[in-house]
């Protein structure tokens, strides 16, 4: 899932849209570390916090 939501973040960027994802998946660190170097490899922002935090202050931090 998150390697689609990589792919998916790239695709619309080609397209001309403004990215940015989020790690909303705080319970696994992998999903925080994958997310990340997504972006990095995409130039995209990756909006995370540390492991165990609320998902929805991640959102909260993302809007």
């Amino acid at each position: 899932k998150t390697t689609t939501i990589g792919k998916l973040a790239k695709k619309l960027q080609l397209e001309g849209k403004k990215v940015m994802l989020a790690a909303g998946d705080t319970f696994r660190a992998a999903a925080v570390e994958q997310l990340q170097v997504w972006g990095e490899r995409n130039k995209i922002p990756v909006i995370a916090q540390h492991t165990g935090a609320d998902s929805a202050s991640v959102i909260f931090d993302a809007v």
